[in-house]
């Protein structure tokens, strides 16, 4: 519970008691909270240009039919683009500001209200795009503390202050990554390898500019993006301008009432909780990927060897649960030679790998089938990431960050299924009987290091240590922070989901998770073709891709394929080889054989994998000849 609205909540009562013992008016009693309503008008749409021109009209028409709940989950994937602006907001004013901002986070989704435009979805031109669009209204009420506010954004320090954020969105909010590259992603502290087709909403920022190479604000991956992400968008997709509005509203307490929520375990304590819905272990999905040997994740003992691994990515999420701030302390997160206590005492070291440093007592993975890794996660950044709890007790703001670790009362630590090691390796599980099922399980905080309850200090406020059952590959003991546990707060440090691993592919091949991955781009509902093709590694290959019979168009994607696991890895578009659209016969489709990548990875071979351009359409026949 954030120490000015504790100090509120003691002396407001003393105030109005001595204010009626001394026989004047009694003071008015002060809010127990604030509320700050949010809203926007903006619209969202789906893009029409990726489908073949001859199917446009009557996918449109269904498009137009979809219902509005259909509509509405689009908008909400639109605002979700909001993420890291608003939670890292105060990194985007100048330095003189930034003591004056902090994160301005939306309400939680249960909260958001969606009204769409009564003249419902229409094909339209948008910022020079064909596609169906509608417009809509958001509103929501943020819940916190009474200082919250005006610490977030000092306009919104009194009732009745008002703050518009502005943001440029695609109105085609999916696909991101597909369409614009890295251009729209921010990767500014993340490892390398973070971004992902299937997580790019979490790190969508529209003020990303073009940069230079060591002027780095956005991109790292090489090579970098050659336009603005407002280019981007406006290119390929269509934008819209949008402010989100807030408002410092009066204290209702029915209002609260209404829009309150997050558990509270107990107010004197932090509380860690493993989240296993929303983004959380439930949030996984299996894919292929190829390890080199100096990989950190080979480096780091989280896959059982280099080469390709099929794994088992997942969301690790922590929520504290409880009314204070689980307090961890300064990291030389930026490798400054500042040191400090937590590495003096060997709680953190140093990655050569990743260069930075790794908390190596953040969690174990684990799934229940032979063959499976157990995985000891590294953090590296335990941070407030998002505000899952609406109430009085979670503040609006954070000041928790890399350099500065912990986490707010009310807010997560989300590590993301695109992050390295946020998986358990089941490269070596059989499934070649048939689909398995499993225990996924994360288990947070597993040796005490995270103090769930009260940090002891000494006389003078000093932190106190002790000396753990743990060492360093130099020998050197590893110190735990003294901590005075609160009773009962490990029982929910634990999270478990049931998950079926399919006897062959990954999520490329799986069913759409939503009914939003559309059109040919979308990493969803591939089919493999029975037979893999050799090819002469380097060349160029040219192959004559033809539908039998009246069959709707079906897009072609060309993978790579696996000597050493005996067959085809399915791929998502970013590293497909090939993504073209088949309609009717004599369709080219042109790529580059794969070469070698290792002496067990030689190449000239590769998979056809097919599926419908449109998710509603029936699949066909795809003939692919050189």
């Amino acid at each position: 519970m954030p120490t000015d609205r504790r100090l509120l909540l003691i002396i407001g009562p003393a105030l109005a008691f001595a204010a009626t013992c001394g026989g004047d008016e009694p003071e008015p009693e002060l809010d127990p909270g604030a509320l700050v309503r949010v809203s926007a008008v903006s619209q969202v749409g789906v893009l029409l240009e990726e489908f073949p021109e001859s199917a446009r009209e009557r996918i449109a028409g269904e498009l137009v039919g979809r219902s509005p709940e259909w509509w509405m989950e689009r908008a909400r994937w639109q605002l979700r683009l909001t993420y890291i602006r608003l939670i890292y907001r105060k990194y985007y004013f100048d330095e003189a500001e930034q003591a004056q901002r902090n994160a301005l986070p939306l309400p939680p989704e249960e909260h958001w209200k969606i009204i769409l435009d009564a003249d419902g979805p229409q094909r339209r031109v948008v910022d020079g795009h064909d596609m169906v669009a509608i417009g809509y209204h958001f509103e929501s009420t943020l819940l916190t503390d009474v200082a919250s506010p005006g610490v977030s954004e000092p306009a919104l320090d009194v009732i009745g202050g008002v703050w518009d954020e502005p943001f440029v969105f695609p109105v085609d909010p999916t696909l991101l990554f597909q369409r614009t590259g890295y251009a729209c992603m921010s990767e500014d502290e993340f490892p390398p390898e973070s971004v992902d087709a299937e997580e790019a909403y979490r790190f969508y920022d529209d003020t990303c500019e073009v940069e230079a190479p060591g002027e780095n604000a956005c991109h790292y991956t090489e090579p970098l993006p050659q336009e603005s992400c407002i280019d981007a968008v406006s290119r390929v997709i269509g934008g819209v301008g949008v402010d989100l509005h807030f408002e410092r509203l009066e204290w209702d307490p029915a209002l609260a009432d209404e829009v309150r929520s997050g558990e509270l375990t107990r107010e004197d304590a932090p509380d860690l909780k493993v989240l296993t819905t929303g983004e959380g272990l439930n949030d996984n999905r299996v894919l292929y990927k190829y390890i080199p040997e100096d990989h950190c994740a080979v480096v780091e003992g989280c896959v059982g060897g280099s080469g390709w691994r099929r794994l088992l990515v997942f969301d690790s999420h922590d929520h504290n649960v409880g009314g204070e701030p689980l307090h961890i302390g300064e990291v030389d997160y930026f490798v400054e030679g500042l040191g400090g206590e937590l590495i003096d005492r060997n709680v953190y070291s140093y990655s050569a790998c990743h260069d930075h440093y790794h908390f190596q007592y953040y969690g174990d993975f684990s799934f229940s089938a032979e063959g499976a890794s157990q995985v000891q996660k590294n953090g590296f950044c335990l941070e407030s990431t998002d505000r899952l709890s609406n109430n009085e007790s979670s503040p609006l703001h954070t000041d928790y960050g890399c350099h500065f670790q912990g986490v707010s009362p009310g807010w997560g630590d989300l590590y993301g299924s695109s992050l390295t090691c946020n998986w358990v390796d089941i490269t070596e599980v059989d499934t070649s009987t048939g689909p398995l099922t499993g225990d996924l399980a994360f288990r947070s905080n597993p040796d005490g290091f995270l103090c769930e309850g009260t940090l002891q200090t000494d006389e003078s406020g000093a932190q106190l240590w002790e000396e753990s059952e743990f060492m360093t590959e130099a020998g050197d003991p590893v110190f735990r922070p003294l901590c005075e546990q609160a009773p009962g707060t490990e029982a929910n440090d634990v999270g478990q989901v049931e998950v079926t691993l399919p006897q062959r592919g990954g999520f490329v091949t799986a069913p759409c998770r939503t009914e939003h991955d559309l059109g040919p781009l979308r990493n969803c509902d591939f089919e493999e073709q029975p037979a893999l093709s050799v090819c002469a590694p380097g060349e160029a290959v040219s192959l004559t891709c033809s539908l039998a019979g009246d069959a709707a168009p079906q897009v072609v994607r060309i993978c790579r394929t696996s000597q050493v696991l005996g067959g085809g890895v399915d791929c998502s578009h970013v590293d497909a080889l090939a993504n073209v659209v088949v309609e009717g016969d004599a369709t080219e489709v042109s790529f580059t054989c794969p070469a070698a990548l290792d002496a067990e990875e030689p190449g000239g071979e590769y998979g056809v994998y097919s599926a419908p351009v449109w998710s509603g359409d029936a699949r066909g026949d795809v003939t692919c000849s050189s």
